[in-house]
């Protein structure tokens, strides 16, 4: 969704800030170094995956807010319910998992 967009335009304005300073600082090679990715990775973590507010927004707007319950709702889920109850929780648990993939890969 959004947020891995919003990771990977972190990531990239991370990078060329990392390069430009090193450029500004006359470093003879002004690569990336392996032990610099962390720092990079940190820096757009910050900018994407942690905005906890705005990605409850996101999940909210695309319909995959658990608290909706609209994926209980469906159709297969609702067919494929256990009448005995150990096995009841189980059956809705593996349905909702499997309608939650369903959905990801039709987007």
């Amino acid at each position: 969704m959004e947020q891995n967009g919003n990771y990977k335009m972190a990531l990239t304005t991370a990078k060329k800030e990392l390069v430009e300073k090193k450029q500004r600082a006359c470093f003879q090679n002004a690569r990336i170094k392996t032990y610099e990715i962390v720092i990079i990775v940190n820096k757009a973590w910050k900018h994407s995956f942690s905005r906890v507010e705005y990605n409850k927004k996101a999940f909210a707007v695309g319909g995959l807010c658990p608290l909706t319950r609209n994926l209980l709702d469906h159709p297969e889920v609702a067919a494929a319910k256990v009448q005995s109850s150990d096995n009841e929780a189980r059956v809705k648990v593996q349905l909702l998992h499997l309608t939650i993939s369903k959905v990801w890969l039709l987007r």
